[in-house]
């Protein structure tokens, strides 16, 4: 960004060109105006989040967030601060933890995070930090941008306020990487740069230096997340088809190639681990399976954008918001769209720039290509959108289209400030800077009392409870056992992106990992991977089998919480205290979750452990459901007392061989179908002919399949294949929240004849 200008594309006849103000230029000039800025963004978005007097010093022993996709942030931080986020093995003992399955473009957020972690001590300083650091840095990418469009430093500086404390910045810090949209701003420019063929990105016509700076803008660029270097190709392709409708060849050549081309490498690098994960161990289905109807799901609604934030200081505003979230389909993360009054001033000027520049009226070029670059992006965001054709014919990979509602943050709000500084112009140079002062004032005062929300200490004091409560409860379990001891975590729970079991939420087994220095757990092997599916078939034995089987992986302790259990623990309590003969050793403060030492425990007699192929033993008469576990390959779901439900577009089963006179496992199951499709399965065993059943809506209970055996079998064990056509979650037909993709319902196997 404070890259000097190169030499000059030709420009394209009859198009004037506009002259950018210099980014070097203005960090001497501004320099105050900037530190200024960005301190007091730091100071007061502490501020807003400890309350007054506290927030004058950051927050950093207790985290902002600390449920959900907090946890899971806070988890990752951890594992950078341990080594990288790839593999660590505290988590997931005793097979290792790792994430290359899950794929991602985050790796200078990590990197900082790191950093940060390392400064701080914990986890918890580093989330707070990253998240209280993205406001400055937010608002430098959006002040100097503004005055490299010849926006005065007042407007300039009040529209990059309003920024940084964007509705989104707040409502999206349990999505922590989000937070640091300051690349939204910077792809504008480029874009900008582009149709108004601008000088400072000519990649052709720079020196080696400036080149090199170029590409290591690009790269880092793409390096904080997959989802804002889609959102800023869509930005550049747009302002390259203005460049092209205006003959200019030359500026998509040497500006708008090169940004893409380096935007591109960097994301295959940042992705490339994941890439060679995948190559060494196969596709994990389990994972970050995503279908296309997800980018109708959470796409956008373009009354979020206009709809006060929720929450709103005003009951009345914050009730218009409640009522239409309360009684609309399709709300889940896009409610975090909300522009704010200014930025909806903004997005009306927008809409009117580009109506009179279709009427033929003479518009300032600034707004009119913000205009065509935000439409694009538009088009993309709502439901039934193109982003929904992308979904289908490119990659469902991007479903959250939602999430460029912060690009449109910046060109609204950029909208505002250019239409205010041509109105104070007008005036004489003494008036002007009154008339513009007097409205970045308006502007300032009006946006924070819009966008945000007063201080809240209390929210504060509500995490640091919770937050205190599992860092003394797992102090005491280090400080009980010995260094290095594994702790087996209970009840089974599915990582990443698990649903809530009973009250227990998703990523509630982390606390252990956060909290703790030496200790290994069991929770976080990749689900679909060797570690999940051995804890997966474990956790559905009898309490007997499971302590042979930990003992011999050397796990010391039982961590158990009640919280994921209907009864509240009592039935899983009492079955370890009579295998153990002694209740829990230690108790978390509320009781609601327990630790059992097993350091001198009896070894049971007698017990098999889930690899044994006696468990896979299979008769004629129909297995009961709580007998499942031992069958279950991969793409299955957590065992529920009916059964249990495939995951995923596959899914096998392991299972001894039958017994003479068997000829076909039947196959007992419910399907889950949407009224308005049918549902494929499709079943083989081991090489012979497959068979294929079609689920109906009108008929989804109680159905059976039967597959046949190969003609020949010398194996003492069968895989039986299982895949779907049309797998769907139960949130995307409009059921539930449940995210899970799923298809057939396990209920009950048994063999049969001829």
């Amino acid at each position: 960004m404070s890259l000097s200008a190169g030499q000059p594309i030709s420009a394209a006849p009859n198009v004037p060109e506009f002259q950018f103000q210099s980014l070097r230029h203005v960090c001497r000039q501004d320099w105050l105006t900037i530190c200024t800025g960005m301190m007091a963004s730091f100071l007061l978005a502490s501020i807003y989040m400890s309350g007054w007097p506290q927030g004058l010093i950051p927050e950093i022993k207790v985290p902002y967030a600390y449920s959900g996709d907090a946890l899971s942030s806070t988890w990752l931080i951890q594992r950078a601060m341990e080594g990288w986020i790839f593999h660590n093995d505290r988590s997931g003992f005793p097979f290792g933890s790792s994430f290359l399955d899950y794929p991602g473009s985050d790796s200078a957020s990590f990197l900082i995070l790191k950093i940060l972690g390392l400064l701080t001590g914990s986890s918890a300083g580093a989330l707070n930090l990253y998240f209280l650091l993205s406001f400055p840095v937010n608002f430098l990418a959006a002040y100097l941008v503004l005055r490299s469009l010849r926006v005065g430093k007042a407007l300039g500086f009040a529209a990059a306020v309003l920024f940084a404390f964007a509705p989104f910045h707040f409502l999206r810090l349990v999505h922590l990487f989000y937070t640091w949209y300051f690349v939204a701003p910077i792809y504008f420019y480029i874009g900008l740069q582009i149709a108004l063929n601008g000088k400072q990105f000519d990649f052709k016509h720079a020196s080696w230096r400036r080149r090199a700076l170029l590409a290591a803008l690009y790269l880092i660029l793409s390096s904080f997340g997959v989802y804002y270097t889609a959102f800023g190709m869509l930005v550049i392709g747009a302002a390259s088809l203005v460049a092209l409708f205006n003959r200019n060849l030359k500026t998509v050549r040497f500006v708008a190639a090169p940004v893409i081309f380096f935007l591109a490498i960097g994301t295959a690098a940042n992705l490339a681990p994941n890439v060679f994960n995948e190559h060494r161990l196969g596709h994990n289905p389990e994972v970050a399976a995503r279908s296309p109807v997800e980018a109708e799901v959470y796409g956008l609604k373009p009354m979020q954008l206009v709809l006060p934030r929720p929450g709103h200081r005003s009951p009345f505003l914050a009730g218009i918001t409640s009522r239409y979230n309360d009684n609309t389909p399709l709300v889940n993360e896009n409610y975090t769209a909300s522009l704010g009054m200014i930025g909806v001033g903004g997005l009306f000027i927008l809409v009117l720039a580009a109506f009179m520049g279709m009427a033929g009226v003479q518009v300032d070029r600034r707004l009119s290509n913000l205009a065509v670059m935000s439409l694009v992006l538009l088009a993309f965001m709502v439901i039934g959108g193109l982003g929904s054709l992308f979904a289908h014919l490119i990659s469902p990979s991007i479903r959250g289209w939602n999430r460029a509602s912060i690009f449109l943050s910046f060109s609204t709000l950029a909208a505002v400030a250019l239409v205010a500084q041509a109105f104070s112009e007008r005036f004489s140079k003494r008036v002007t800077v009154q008339v513009a002062s007097a409205f970045a004032l308006f502007m300032v005062s009006v946006g924070l009392w819009d966008q945000t929300l007063p201080p809240c200490k209390a929210c504060l004091d509500a995490v640091r409870q919770p937050y205190e409560q599992d860092r003394a409860f797992i102090e005491q379990i280090e400080h009980d056992l010995p260094a290095g001891a594994a702790l087996y975590q209970l009840p089974y729970m599915g990582f990443p992106e698990s649903s809530p079991i009973n009250k227990l939420n998703s990523y509630g087994l982390t606390t252990g990992f956060i909290h703790s220095r030496n200790l290994k757990w069991s929770f976080a092997g990749m689900r679909g991977r060797e570690g999940d599916l051995y804890f997966r078939t474990l956790a559905s034995m009898p309490v007997s089998d499971q302590l042979r089987a930990i003992q011999d992986k050397g796990f010391a302790a039982v961590y158990i919480d009640t919280d994921g259990y209907a009864d509240g623990g009592t039935e899983i309590i009492q079955a370890w205290t009579d295998v153990l003969g002694h209740g829990p050793d230690l108790k978390r403060a509320d009781g609601k979750v327990v630790m059992f030492n097993l350091a001198g425990s009896p070894r049971p007699d007698a017990t098999k452990i889930p690899a044994d192929s006696a468990a896979r033993q299979l008769d004629s008469t129909p297995l009961p459901a709580s007998r499942l576990a031992p069958f279950l390959g991969t793409g299955w779901s957590s065992l529920e007392p009916w059964g249990v439900w495939s995951e995923g577009a596959a899914s096998t089963l392991i299972i001894s061989a039958p017994p003479a006179g068997a000829s076909h496992l039947r196959i007992h199951f419910n399907g889950f179908v949407p009224s308005d499709r049918t549902l494929v399965i499709t079943a083989g065993i081991d090489g012979a002919e497959p068979v294929q059943t079609i689920v109906r809506p009108d008929r989804t209970v109680g159905l059976m399949m039967d597959v046949a055996l190969p003609a020949q079998n010398s194996s003492s064990a069968l895989s039986v294949s299982l895949s779907y056509d049309k797998p769907i979650s139960p949130q995307q037909a409009g059921v539930s929240s449940d995210k899970r993709m799923i298809a057939l319902g396990l209920t009950s196997l048994q063999w049969v004849g001829p």
